[in-house]
């Protein structure tokens, strides 16, 4: 399946500003689009679309995240049973177990070896058997041996994350006000 946000707008003639009035969740799904059913309220600047975006089929997945609650998406219905607690922004899929014995990072939470951060920036390399993620400027790693450790500052805030055959891209960015300069890669 296919997942997208739409958002509506409404103008504001006294402040001269077009600004988010509502957001809808769509689905792709057997080659149709169609409206998420039974999705609540998603209030613009208090939800996230995010995926695993695995190499492999099977490892890949699609949440929402609204307000502090996660849940996984299936389909064009919602299903509000069993979401994950916590403001998380990313997932990755990792085929060992990440060495967080306590599963008490707040930054990282371990849910049958897909791996959730309050990051928006996260990326697994199951080859080399390493997970990547941003916190801010700076870029953390783990595996099923090293706990999480701090490789890098890199600046500016870490915005994305890609793994290559030999190298690990960092785009950065700052999104905390309406004009965006720079971030992505």
């Amino acid at each position: 399946n296919l997942y997208v946000v739409t958002i509506t707008f409404h103008e504001d003639v006294e402040e001269g500003l077009n600004l988010p009035d509502a957001a809808t969740l769509w689905c792709y799904d057997n080659g149709t689009w169609g409206e998420v059913s039974n999705t609540p309220k998603l209030n613009p600047g208090n939800f996230n679309l995010f995926c695993t975006n695995d190499v492999e089929k099977d490892n890949r997945s699609a949440y929402l995240r609204i307000g502090d609650k996660v849940y996984k998406l299936s389909g064009k219905t919602f299903d509000e049973s069993n979401p994950i607690e916590g403001n998380y922004n990313s997932v990755v899929y990792f085929s060992e177990t990440a060495k967080d014995p306590s599963n008490e990072n707040k930054h990282l939470k371990n849910v049958n070896n897909f791996y959730f951060f309050t990051s928006t920036a996260s990326v697994a390399d199951n080859t080399k058997k390493k997970i990547y993620w941003g916190e801010g400027t700076s870029l953390y790693y783990c595996d099923e041996k090293t706990e999480p450790t701090k490789a890098l500052d890199a600046g500016t805030d870490i915005s994305c994350l890609a793994v290559t055959s030999d190298s690990l891209l960092i785009g950065r960015g700052d999104f905390s006000n309406s004009l965006i300069s720079k971030g992505g890669i």
